[in-house]
C-alpha cells in the first residue's frame, strides 16, 4: 500500500488460519537522510489483529416421533469452546443437515428441548467466541427429528357370514397397517435362583398418546438352558411388579405389569416365542 496524497490508505490480508495475533507494521518511508514525505511519520507503527479461535463442539438426540410429538432433549456432547467469551444460539431446518437453517428464538443453552415436531426437522447448536466488540461463531454436527409417517391406515376388513337371519349376530373384523416397534439388546447374564432376576428396558418413545385398538406382540430370544426355570414378565412404562407367591418369584399389578410365561418348556433350551394379546391359547410347553 502507498499513500502519496494527504489522507489514508487501506489494504487486505490473506486469509488468518491460526489463533493468536498478527501484527502489521507501517514503516517510516525515507531515501537517504531525507524522507519522501514531508511530514512522514516518525517511527514505525504497529497494529495488531487477534484470530478468534471457535470450535463448535457436539450435541446428542437424533430420534423419531409421532406427528405432533414431543422429542426428548437434544443434549450436549461436548460443550464450544473458543479464545473469549462463549456463548450458544440454536437453528433448526426442514431442509437438510447442511441448508435451511433459522435461529430458533430465546434458546441460548448447551442443550434443546424441542416441543410439538411435524415434519422432520434438523436442530445444530452455534457455539459463539466474543473478545471485545469481535465475534466469530461455529455450527456444531446437526442431529435429525424424524416424524413417523403413518399417513391414514390401509384397512382390511371382513365378515364371519354373507347372509345371516334378522336379528343373529355376525363378527365383523379389521386390519390395519400402521406399526410401531421397539427393540431391547440387553445382552446380560441371567442370575441362577435370583428372586429379583434382571430388567430389559424397551425404549418407545413416540408412541401417541391413545393405544386404544392397538394389538401388542412382544417377541423374545433368551438362549437359557432348561427354559422351564425362566418366569417372563411385561410392565409398561411407569409399572411395577407386585410380590411372589408359590411357584412365582414374581407377582404382577393389575393395570401395570402381566406375566407372560413360567415353568414352561421342561429341559429345553433356549427360549424363542412371539406372546400376542390376540392368541389362541397360552402358552404352555414353548420349547425352541
Amino acid at each position: 500500500m502507498t499513500i502519496t496524497t494527504a489522507g489514508s490508505g487501506s489494504f487486505s490480508t490473506r486469509v488468518l488460519a491460526n489463533g493468536g495475533n498478527t501484527s502489521i507494521t507501517i514503516t517510516n518511508l525515507s531515501s537517504g537522510t531525507s524522507p519522501i514525505c514531508s511530514n512522514a511519520i516518525a517511527a514505525n507503527n504497529t497494529a495488531t489483529i487477534s484470530v478468534i479461535n471457535v470450535n463448535a463442539g457436539s450435541i446428542l438426540g437424533a430420534q423419531t416421533v409421532c406427528p405432533g410429538g414431543d422429542p426428548t432433549l437434544i443434549s450436549n456432547d461436548v460443550l464450544g469452546s473458543g479464545d473469549g467469551t462463549i456463548t450458544y444460539f440454536w437453528e433448526s431446518s426442514t431442509t437438510s443437515a447442511s441448508a435451511g437453517f433459522s435461529t430458533i428464538p430465546g434458546e441460548t443453552g448447551d442443550s434443546y428441548d424441542p416441543s410439538g415436531i411435524s415434519v422432520n426437522t434438523w436442530f445444530r447448536r452455534v457455539t459463539v467466541s466474543t473478545i471485545g466488540l469481535s465475534s466469530c461463531q461455529s455450527p456444531s454436527n446437526a442431529v435429525l427429528v424424524s416424524v413417523l409417517t403413518l399417513g391414514p391406515p390401509s384397512v382390511t376388513a371382513g365378515v364371519s357370514t354373507t347372509s345371516a337371519c334378522v336379528g343373529s349376530l355376525i363378527n365383523l373384523t379389521a386390519t390395519s397397517n400402521n406399526l410401531f416397534s421397539a427393540t431391547a439388546n440387553p445382552n446380560t447374564a441371567i442370575i441362577d435362583n435370583n428372586a429379583t432376576g434382571i430388567t430389559s428396558l424397551i425404549a418407545a418413545s413416540g408412541l401417541p398418546t391413545s393405544l386404544s385398538g392397538w394389538q401388542v406382540r412382544v417377541t423374545v430370544n433368551i438362549p437359557h438352558t432348561y427354559t422351564a426355570d425362566l418366569e417372563i414378565y411385561l410392565a409398561r412404562p411407569g409399572g411395577s411388579f407386585g410380590a411372589g407367591s408359590g411357584n412365582n418369584q414374581v407377582g404382577t399389578i393389575a393395570g401395570q405389569s402381566i406375566r407372560l410365561s413360567n415353568d414352561n418348556g421342561g429341559s429345553g433350551d433356549g427360549y424363542n416365542c412371539v406372546f400376542r394379546d390376540d392368541a389362541a391359547s397360552n402358552v404352555t410347553t414353548s420349547k425352541r
